[in-house]
């Protein structure tokens, strides 16, 4: 799947809210998305979403080997995930977020290169809005206004 392709509506979709307000309300998108199931969200306000609760977490997935490419969300985002790994993978240009957790336990990240070739503003490179435990390490961080949140 390339951000070129149509998107596909699941719960990340308009996680990061619209992709250029005012001028464009689409939802944004994430090029890998890894959610629990009965989220109970925020409305977006700002940033992104806010994860209130999670009935059942995703569990153990690892992500790993990938190149992601400027997806309008989040290169990566895991919602409502416990112990998920997400390790050497390559994010590109991504705008709003290379990568994000929330609502999750235990994520690992860890030897990732998250960083943008193209000019423009990219917010945040790897944000953690975790319940507990993130680990985050030897991560190659470049070009984010705010490299590690």
């Amino acid at each position: 799947m390339t951000p070129q392709d149509p998107p596909v509506e699941n719960e990340c979709t308009g996680f990061a809210g619209p992709v250029n307000p005012p001028n464009d309300t689409t939802p944004s998108q994430a090029g890998i998305c890894v959610a629990g199931s009965g989220l109970d969200l925020s409305d977006f306000v700002a940033e992104h979403k806010r994860v209130n609760s999670v009935q059942t977490p995703v569990e153990g997935v690892t992500i790993s080997g990938f190149t992601i490419s400027g997806f309008s969300g989040f290169n990566i985002l895991v919602i409502g995930g416990e112990n998920v790994e997400v390790c050497s993978n390559k994010l590109l240009d991504g705008p709003k977020y290379g990568f994000l957790t929330a609502g999750s336990k235990n994520t690992k990240v860890s030897n990732n290169e998250v960083t943008s070739t193209l000019p423009g503003f990219y917010f945040i490179g790897i944000c953690m809005d975790n319940l507990s435990k993130v680990k985050v390490s030897k991560n190659k961080i470049s070009t984010y206004y705010i490299g590690l949140w």
